[in-house]
């Protein structure tokens, strides 16, 4: 299906064998969402624990779980055709995001 909201533009840097970043902001409009969390990975479950989030992050980031520090989640993957599926639950329904990797070394 198309993406919801195609003006979203989201990362997610592996920067080390724990932790990961996660980065979200929207085309046009001032402000963005980030957090470091500290993951592990079995080869099924992704759990990771909010070890960080910028202090200058939109007030609007406080409404988003995975930008709570000390939120733990823990979301099914799947790594398949160099891509990472993670399936997240959106109301009664769940949403696959569909991760590819860039050559794009700068950090948002």
């Amino acid at each position: 299906m198309p993406k919801p909201n195609p003006d979203l533009v989201m990362t997610l840097h592996f920067e080390s064998p724990q932790i990961n970043t996660l980065h979200y902001s929207r085309k046009h409009e001032s402000g963005f969402c980030e957090r470091k969390a500290q993951y592990e990975y079995d080869g099924k479950i992704l759990k990771q624990t909010v070890v960080w989030v910028n202090p200058e992050n939109s007030p609007s980031c406080s409404q988003d779980s995975d930008m709570l520090l000390g939120q733990v989640s823990t979301t099914p993957v799947r790594i398949s055709n160099e891509a990472l599926y993670m399936d997240l639950p959106l109301g009664e329904e769940e949403l696959t995001y569909v991760w590819t990797k860039s050559n794009n070394q700068e950090t948002p």
